[in-house]
């Protein structure tokens, strides 16, 4: 287990590597009937490696805008081979006055719910699809703490997703320290793109 992500590992003792191979493909196989579409890939394959390929294939471009992952998101989406042909940028806004300005969050969810909330995840994921002219957009904002904000707990998190024609905005709290709830604020945000663009091809 770590932030946001479980490693399974499976291991055989025999006489060969193939003979090895041979007993683990048949529980391997049941292990991804029973987790489904939770089984992000294999071997040393990444989350942000496998929703890059994922837009690739069908020739979507991405776009971030992030609050308390202060560019974490887009440094390892970027990260990712042939990042340049999936990946519009990031807009990283951290104060209110940078998400109003930026993106275009309105001042009446900033006075109201406030920058930790659904309005606002959805807020930013819209105004960084319009800002890169993306085909889809993912929004990070939350508490990193170790203080609360705006009087929600540290671990408090908002990921918003936008499409041309699909809006949606999850929330998430989680323990850990600073590094460990930005580490799974990213996992849940690349997690939630992986779970639309698997949803949206069938």
């Amino acid at each position: 287990p770590a932030e946001g992500e479980v490693r399974i590992r499976l291991t055989a003792t025999a006489g060969s590597l193939e003979e090895a191979e041979g007993m683990i493909a048949p529980v391997a196989e049941e292990v991804r009937r029973l987790l489904g579409d939770a089984v992000f890939g294999e071997g040393e394959e990444s989350l942000e490696g496998v929703v890059g390929r994922l837009l690739s294939e069908r020739e979507l471009w991405l776009a971030c805008a992030e609050s308390l992952t202060g560019g974490g998101l887009s440094a390892r989406i970027s990260g990712v081979r042939d990042a340049s042909k999936h990946f519009a940028g990031s807009a990283v806004c951290y104060s209110p006055d940078a998400k109003r300005e930026v993106l275009g969050v309105s001042q009446s969810t900033i006075d109201g719910p406030g920058t930790v909330s659904q309005e606002c995840a959805r807020e930013m994921a819209l105004g960084a699809l319009r800002l890169f002219d993306a085909d889809m957009a993912v929004s990070l904002t939350g508490v990193a703490g170790p203080e609360p904000l705006e009087g929600k707990p540290p671990g408090t998190l908002w990921i918003g997703l936008a499409t041309k024609d699909h809006r949606e905005a999850v929330s998430l709290v989680v323990p850990g320290d600073r590094t460990q709830v930005r580490r799974w604020a990213e996992q849940a945000a690349l997690n939630l793109v992986r779970r639309h663009l698997i949803a949206t091809a069938r």
